[in-house]
């Protein structure tokens, strides 16, 4: 139950390695709810009525159960459970499929080598080929054997003539070199935001009205490959902070911060600035109180220290954060980086102002024609359904993280 759900959240299957507290899927229960149906509930729900049936009848034995005869029933009924618990277990490891070879060829005639490769290291392919039990069995034996292994010298000199190129590289001068120097940073991350959403309009109201404007007065990259892994949204931070690729033994939050690594806000802080993070959540979650300082950043502002207490989903409501930031950053030394992270903009995109309701109901009309089409033939049900309200919800959200940026 737990592989299903973190699958559709993720897209990948929970590990060992990744470190990753299992409070923090606590904390986003609201998502996990979303993504999970009643008929799924049913095996843990087996479970645990047949675990608490079986431990009554063992502390008070059948004495007590034939003393009294309205209980006589409670051996029968475990039975009845026990044997709809094994149909449920049988079904599900039917459904996970077994390959004997998992190297065999006609896996390998529609893919590129990297491509093969790439599938086969997964996380999801390894539960395809070996079962759910013993994918988390090998990935509990690879989490107790991850251990630093030491550079050899060839690899230690291809590693610095590597350093050296790039050196070289950016010794290249360039028009924007120098552009900005002496300016405030500012790198606002935003929650579940995506390219699309720029320019977009729907019903002849722009979802990203602010954003669409602040493009044309700025250098603006719209090709962004996500590079993230496990750790997603901490995993963004560590990318952006240090220009590395992310370890996909684990959430980047909970590794390697203990390594001394040249990360963009220490290099500003040589330079004269001072350095600050805002967001209006805890500061445990993707272990930020330790992530952050690792990184360089001295300031940290959460929603502890913060003034307002307006909460909208998952935590405070980023109008209300930005506004306070204002406020925060204009006390700063100059000059100085913040990093800010959004938050309103959360999986499930359920909660946003009564104002935003009524907008973006067309898009449940779908008025390209071609799309009109395709959903005619699919004579939706209720799922197809949910999803529309789904994308109606998350333009909702997204328009409101638009209208906060305003205040900055």
């Amino acid at each position: 139950m737990g592989d299903l759900v973190y699958f559709r959240y993720f897209d990948t299957l929970p590990s060992f390695s990744s470190k990753i507290p299992i409070i923090q899927a606590w904390t986003v229960r609201g998502s996990f709810i979303q993504l999970t149906t009643v008929g799924e509930l049913l095996t843990p729900a087996l479970f645990l009525l047949t675990l608490v049936f079986a431990v009554i009848f063992h502390k008070f034995g059948a004495k007590w159960q034939f003393q009294n005869k309205r209980l006589r029933w409670i051996p029968q009924l475990m039975g009845v459970m026990l044997i709809l618990l094994a149909f449920r277990f049988q079904t599900v490891a039917y459904r996970t499929p077994i390959k004997a070879d998992p190297s065999e060829p006609r896996h390998k005639e529609s893919v590129l080598p990297v491509q093969q490769w790439a599938i086969e290291n997964s996380p999801i392919y390894k539960a395809k080929t070996f079962g759910l039990f013993l994918f988390h069995y090998q990935d509990w034996r690879r989490s107790q054997s991850l251990k630093a292994q030491p550079l050899s010298e060839a690899q230690l000199i291809s590693l610095r003539q590597n350093l050296d190129h790039i050196y070289d590289v950016n010794q290249t001068s360039t028009p924007y070199f120098g552009l900005a120097k002496n300016c405030n940073v500012l790198f606002i991350q935003l929650e579940a935001f995506q390219e699309f959403l720029i320019d977009l309009t729907v019903d002849g109201t722009e979802v990203t009205p602010f954003l669409n404007q602040l493009k044309k007065r700025c250098l603006y990259w719209d090709h962004i490959y996500d590079v993230t892994y496990i750790g997603r949204t901490s995993d963004a931070e560590f990318i952006v902070h240090t220009g590395l690729y992310c370890d996909h033994a684990g959430a980047s939050a909970f590794i390697h911060l203990d390594k001394d690594l040249i990360t963009f806000p220490r290099l500003l802080k040589q330079a004269g600035y001072q350095t600050a993070s805002i967001h209006g959540f805890h500061k445990d979650f993707w272990n930020r109180a330790h992530s952050h300082p690792f990184f360089g950043i001295d300031h940290l502002y959460f929603d502890q220290e913060l003034q307002s207490q307006e909460s909208l989903g998952l935590g405070l409501a980023d109008k209300a954060v930005f506004s306070e930031s204002v406020a925060l950053m204009k006390s700063f030394n100059q000059p100085f980086y913040t990093l800010m992270i959004s938050l309103t903009n959360h999986h499930p995109f359920s909660d946003y102002p009564k104002e935003y309701a009524e907008k973006f109901q067309g898009v449940s009309r779908f008025n390209a024609n071609y799309l009109r089409t395709e959903y005619n033939k699919l004579k939706p049900g209720p799922e197809l359904k949910s999803s529309m309200k789904f994308n109606t919800n998350y333009l909702r959200t997204a328009n409101y993280t638009d209208d906060a940026l305003r205040q900055l």
